[in-house]
């Protein structure tokens, strides 16, 4: 689940970059909803989402 995590918290960054927002905070919650274990992903998909 972290590594599908990951993926998902790229592909938000990707959309973000792309200024497609909707999508990105679509790829950052559904990487949280995979509860990562990362805190690193945590923080950085939280920052992301409540921009």
């Amino acid at each position: 689940m972290q590594q599908k995590a990951q993926c998902e918290f790229k592909l938000g960054q990707i959309a973000e970059h792309a200024d497609d927002f909707a999508s990105a905070i679509r790829f950052y919650k559904a990487a949280l909803a995979l509860e990562p274990v990362d805190p690193g992903l945590w923080y950085f998909n939280v920052s992301g989402v409540y921009r």
